[in-house]
C-alpha cells in the first residue's frame, strides 16, 4: 500500500470516527450563550460540522425491506439519515500532448466510494473517496485519486419533483504520471537469457488543492432513479518532478450521471458515467524541456497540458 493510500484511508477512518463522536464532545455548554460554532451545533446539529450520533436518525436497519414507491404530493419522498455508495469505475485516461496519439487514452479500473447523510432539515455533508490503479501502458502509465470534503443542502422540489442538492466544500487530488521504459532483466529460469520489462524510471507528481462548488439533481419514478451531478474546482498543483519542483493553476470540471434501481427499500444497484477535464496546468512525466522526435530537437509543454478522464461506471447504493 503505498503512502499516498495509507493517507487517504486514515483521514477516512478519522472522518468516519467523528461522525461516531456524540455531537455536544466538541462544544461544552458555555458556548451557547456566547454564540459560535457551538450555539449552531446544539440548535442546528451537523450544520458547521459532520460530527452526530451514529443513531441520530434511529436507523431500524431493515435495508431488505420492501422498496417504498409510494407518494407523498404525488412522488417519493427523498431519503434522509446516512447513505453510502460504491462504484466500480471502468476509465478512460487521455496520453500525454508528448505522444504520438495525444487525444487517444488508455482504460483502467478504480473505485469510488460515497458516505455521508442528509438531515430532515434539509442540508447534510458528503465525503467521497476515489482510486484510478493505472493505465500501465508502455505509453501511458499512472495513478490518480482524491477526497473531497462537502457541505450539502437539499432544496424543495421543482417542476415534477425533481431534487435539487447544491454543495461547497474542498477537494485534493493526487495524478502522477510516470514514463516507462523496457530494460533487459535475466530469465530467473535461465539466466542466459535476457527478458524485456516494462519498469517506470521517473515519474512526476501532480497534487491539487482548492475549493469546490457543485450540485446533484435527482429524480425518483417507481422504483428507478435517475441523477446528474456537477463539479467545479479552481485549484493550485503542486508539480513535483525528480529535479525540481513547480506550481501551476489548474481550473477542473466534472460532469457524471448515474441510474440505479431500487431493489429493497435501502439498496439500490446500477450504472453511471463520468467526464473530467483538467484545462491545462497538468504536468506529465516524460522528459524535463526538450525531446529527442525524428532526429530534431523540440520543446515539451511538460507541465502545462490539459487532461480529460471519463468512462462508465457499476454503482451500488444504500439509502442513497
Amino acid at each position: 500500500m503505498s503512502i499516498s493510500r495509507i493517507t487517504l484511508l486514515l483521514l477516512l477512518l478519522a472522518l468516519t470516527a467523528g461522525m461516531a463522536a456524540p455531537a455536544t464532545a466538541q462544544f461544552p455548554p458555555t458556548t451557547h450563550q456566547f454564540g459560535g460554532a457551538g450555539f449552531w451545533e446544539q440548535d442546528h446539529p451537523g450544520l458547521v460540522q459532520p460530527q452526530i450520533p451514529l443513531d441520530y436518525f434511529q436507523p431500524d436497519y431493515q435495508f431488505f425491506a420492501p422498496a417504498d414507491v409510494g407518494t407523498y404530493g404525488g412522488y417519493p419522498e427523498p431519503n434522509i439519515g446516512f447513505f453510502f455508495s460504491y462504484e466500480r469505475l471502468y476509465w478512460n485516461v487521455q496520453r500525454s500532448e508528448t505522444d504520438d496519439a495525444p487525444y487517444e487514452g488508455d482504460f483502467t479500473w478504480g473505485n469510488r466510494v460515497d458516505f455521508g447523510y442528509m438531515m430532515d432539515t434539509d442540508h447534510g455533508w458528503l465525503v467521497t473517496a476515489f482510486h484510478l490503479d493505472g493505465p500501465n501502458a508502455s505509453d501511458n502509465s499512472g495513478d490518480f485519486e482524491g477526497v473531497e470534503v462537502n457541505k450539502t443542502f437539499r432544496w424543495k422540489p421543482v417542476g415534477k419533483n425533481y431534487i435539487i442538492e447544491p454543495m461547497f466544500g474542498a477537494r485534493f487530488m493526487k495524478f502522477i504520471d510516470r514514463d516507462p521504459e523496457f530494460v533487459e532483466i535475466p530469465d530467473p529460469m535461465d539466466p542466459t537469457i535476457m527478458l524485456q520489462q516494462l519498469v517506470a524510471l521517473n515519474q512526476v507528481e501532480n497534487n491539487m488543492l482548492g475549493g469546490q462548488l457543485g450540485v446533484r439533481i435527482h429524480h425518483q419514478t417507481a422504483r428507478w432513479v435517475t441523477a446528474i451531478e456537477s463539479r467545479f474546482v479552481p485549484a493550485i498543483n503542486y508539480q513535483f518532478y525528480p529535479s525540481q519542483d513547480y506550481s501551476e493553476f489548474v481550473i477542473y470540471g466534472q460532469v457524471g450521471a448515474t441510474a440505479t434501481y431500487k431493489l429493497t427499500r435501502d439498496i439500490s444497484i446500477g450504472t453511471g458515467f463520468d467526464i473530467m477535464h483538467f484545462g491545462r496546468g497538468i504536468a506529465r512525466g516524460r522528459q524535463e524541456g526538450v525531446d529527442v522526435a525524428a532526429g530534431q530537437e523540440i520543446t515539451l509543454p511538460v507541465n502545462d497540458q490539459d487532461l480529460t478522464i471519463g468512462g462508465i461506471s457499476i454503482v451500488f447504493e444504500l439509502n442513497r
